[in-house]
């Protein structure tokens, strides 16, 4: 019999929370999935990949891939493909001004996250407060999110999908003990301006991004800004 190949462990840490990950290395099964997703062009299928793929390669007990935030997915595989596949990335992008293509390197060991510094979690408001949490990683391949005829839906699932604990008055209430339903009965009947601040603290969320800064050939100065995994991969 074939002796298994051993693989190198290593650690990550955990953006959210400073808890150090166990991961082992992504192997050939792990690279089929990320093609297979790939080759649909569905944008849902390469978002459960790159989660399945993080959980067939963190070995933490007790880790569970829907309850870490969705920087912390993208920071996992952004280091997990650093250490199975290398740390230097090729991308490329046309100059809308020269029409010139102009390719660029990144060294994924290079990249953190970057945490907002007035992201207050706390949202008070008369008798209401409402603490939130990061979106988690559930809906990074969320088909009803996904689904979503227009953005406003869609920031309110988010939102819905946001929210830790409730305090009205002296009651306090646990998102995970109440239904969606009531939550969404909840989310509609309290005041705009409330729901507004709800909005703002999605809008200052931690993340993941690295400036790419040159000049045309017309003498502009250009700045690219990647911020998500397709920027920095060919996932699409």
């Amino acid at each position: 019999m074939i002796p298994k190949i051993e693989q190198p462990l290593f650690n990550v840490k955990q953006p959210s929370n400073g808890k150090q990950l166990k991961l082992r290395p992504m192997l050939v099964k792990e690279e089929k999935i990320l093609l297979i997703a790939k080759s649909s062009e569905d944008e849902n299928d390469i978002n459960t990949a790159v989660k399945q793929v993080v959980n067939n390669c963190v070995l933490t007990e007790g880790f569970s891939i829907n309850d870490i935030t969705i920087f912390d997915l993208e920071y996992i595989f952004i280091k997990l493909r650093s250490q199975s596949v290398g740390n230097i990335v090729d991308v490329s992008y046309i100059d809308n001004d020269d029409d010139q293509t102009r390719d660029f390197k990144i060294d994924l060991n290079t990249l953190e996250v970057t945490f907002p510094e007035n992201n207050n979690n706390k949202i008070t408001e008369g008798d209401i407060t409402i603490i939130m949490k990061y979106p988690p990683c559930k809906l990074y391949d969320d088909r009803d999110l996904a689904e979503k005829d227009n953005i406003v839906d869609g920031i309110e699932h988010i939102i819905l999908n946001s929210i830790d604990k409730i305090y009205l008055k002296d009651e306090v209430y646990e998102s995970k003990t109440i239904s969606f339903e009531e939550l969404k009965e909840f989310l509609d009947s309290m005041p705009i301006s409330l729901y507004n601040k709800c909005r703002d603290y999605l809008d200052d969320l931690p993340f993941i991004s690295h400036e790419i800064k040159y000049t045309n050939n017309m003498g502009n100065e250009r700045t690219i800004t990647l911020r998500n995994l397709n920027d920095f991969f060919t996932l699409r």
